[in-house]
C-alpha cells in the first residue's frame, strides 16, 4: 500500500482562473485587469500597484461563486413544457439537441470560495501583502454518463462511464511588488502555497459499459486520492500600459505561473 503520494495541482487550470473578489470585478464581467487597485490588485494584474499607488486595508472580505456549463435562465425556458419523445407534439425538443449543448464534456460544475483573513492584507504604494484562504471544486457527470441516462445503453458499442472529480482547499500567502517604466508599469506577486486539503476521483483504465445479445459487461475502476497537507509556490505577473490620450489604457496578467503544490 503506496503511504505517501506526490499530486502536481496545475494552478493555472479551471479551478484558479481569476476571481470575482468584489462586486466591481462581477458588475464588469471581470474585465477588471487595468481597473483593480490595492490589494485588490493581486491576483488580478500586480502591475496596478504603481498605477494607482494608493494605501489599502482590508477588514473583512469574502467570495462565493457557483457556476455551471448548462443549466440558466434561458436553457429551463426552452426545455419548460417541452416533450422529449414525441415528435409531432408542437412543443417537442428533442435529446440530441439537449446533449449538443453539453459541447461533449457533460454536466459540469464549479465552486470557488475565497476568504481574505482580516487585517492581513494591505498595500501601500507599490508593495501589497496578501493572505487569504481558497476553497475549489470541480465536479459533475460525464458526457457518456450523460448519454447513458438519456439514451440508455447502445447495443453493440461501448458507453464510457467517465468520472473526474476534485474538491482542493488551500491557503495564499503572498508578497506584491510594482515598478514603473518609460511606458508601462509591471508587477509581480510571489505566493507561498499551503495546502489545506485535496480530494480527487479519476478513472484508472478505460471504464466501458458494453451492450450485446448476451447482456452488458464492463470493468469500470476509479480510483480516489486524498491528502491533507501539503506545499507549493505560485507567480502572478503582469503588465499595464500608460493611459493614452483618449483615456484608455491596455493589461495583461498571467495568474498562479507555474502553481504547484506538492501533497503528502
Amino acid at each position: 500500500m503506496v503511504s505517501k503520494f506526490t499530486i502536481l495541482v496545475l494552478l493555472f487550470s479551471t479551478l484558479f482562473t481569476q476571481d470575482n473578489q468584489d462586486a466591481r470585478i462581477l458588475g464588469l464581467n471581470g474585465s477588471y485587469t487595468t481597473l483593480a487597485s490595492g490589494y485588490r490588485a493581486v491576483g488580478i494584474n500586480p502591475a496596478n500597484l504603481v498605477v494607482y499607488p494608493n494605501k489599502s486595508w482590508n477588514i473583512f472580505n469574502f467570495s462565493f461563486g457557483l457556476n455551471n456549463n448548462y443549466f440558466s435562465i434561458e436553457n429551463y425556458n426552452a426545455l419548460s413544457g417541452s416533450h422529449l419523445d414525441d415528435s409531432t407534439h408542437e412543443n417537442y425538443y428533442p435529446r440530441e439537441k439537449i446533449l449538443d449543448e453539453f459541447g461533449g464534456r457533460g454536466i459540469r460544475m464549479w465552486q470557488s470560495f475565497n476568504f481574505l483573513l482580516p487585517a492581513l492584507n494591505m498595500s501601500t504604494d507599490r508593495m501589497a501583502l496578501t493572505s487569504r484562504l481558497t476553497s475549489n471544486f470541480d465536479m459533475g457527470l460525464s458526457d457518456g454518463m450523460i448519454q447513458f441516462l438519456f439514451s440508455g445503453n447502445p447495443f453493440g458499442k461501448d458507453r464510457y462511464l467517465d468520472l473526474e472529480e476534485v474538491l482542493l482547499s488551500n491557503l495564499e500567502m503572498g508578497y506584491s511588488y510594482g515598478y514603473t517604466f518609460h511606458n508601462y508599469s509591471a508587477g509581480f506577486t510571489v505566493k507561498y502555497l499551503l495546502g489545506l486539503f485535496y480530494m480527487g476521483m479519476e478513472p484508472l483504465s478505460s471504464p466501458t459499459l458494453t451492450t450485446d445479445a448476451y447482456g452488458f459487461y464492463g470493468h469500470p475502476q476509479y480510483i480516489i486520492r486524498q491528502a491533507m497537507g501539503g506545499n507549493g509556490l505560485g507567480l502572478d505577473v503582469g503588465i499595464t500600459s500608460n493611459e493614452f490620450d483618449e483615456g484608455y489604457r491596455f493589461g495583461i496578467s498571467i495568474i498562479n505561473l507555474f502553481g504547484t503544490i506538492k501533497w503528502t
